[in-house]
């Protein structure tokens, strides 16, 4: 295609993008793979999203209030869990979610050959994390038929040096959901 030499429209720009991702999935078309975002945002998501949009929460001399914002967000997760001395990150999407979850297990164990058991089906980003914060990423087969991760598996696969086991709670390919308290135990 190349850089268009020409300036071209709002208009003609938006209907560009809208023809090239027409058939691309999402929650408008009924897509049965779209399990992240089960609802389309609301219009005061949107409005909200757009005012903000410039600020960067991680410039909390900058942005005080945004950074204030996030702290009392996390609170109040916290608090709706039950974990009141919780802390955590906002942030833009699951992969770095994933990244950061990734990293607070390895920093929070300190192991010299650390590695994380997850099942095959697990999200790219975990594999991602695992590689950039070099820690070894045991991806464990899944049930043939049901997708979902095997407990004895996975537990096999643990070892003095694993930082952390994944379980996926609605994987967004197949929407298996993982024995979450057995992969516990």
């Amino acid at each position: 295609m190349g850089f268009p030499r020409t300036p071209i429209s709002e208009t003609e720009a938006i209907e560009q993008i809208r023809e090239i991702t027409e058939a691309d999935a999402s929650v408008k078309n009924d897509h049965g793979g779209i399990l992240a975002m089960a609802f389309e945002p609301s219009d005061l998501a949107m409005r909200l999203y757009s005012e903000f949009l410039e600020t960067n929460y991680f410039y909390g001399r900058m942005y005080p209030g945004i950074a204030r914002l996030e702290r009392e967000a996390v609170s109040m997760i916290a608090d709706l869990c039950g974990c009141a001395k919780a802390t955590g990150d906002i942030v833009s999407g699951g992969t770095a979610a994933n990244i950061l979850a990734l990293k607070a297990a390895r920093d929070g164990a300190v192991k010299k050959n650390p590695n994380v058991v997850m099942p095959a089906t697990a999200h790219q980003s975990l594999l991602k994390g695992c590689q950039f914060l070099a820690m070894e990423a045991r991806r464990i087969a899944c049930d043939e038929k049901t997708y979902r991760a095997v407990p004895e598996k996975m537990a096999s696969a643990v070892d003095d040096n694993t930082v952390a086991i994944v379980g996926c709670f609605g994987d967004p390919g197949n929407g298996a959901v993982d024995p979450i308290p057995e992969l516990a135990e």
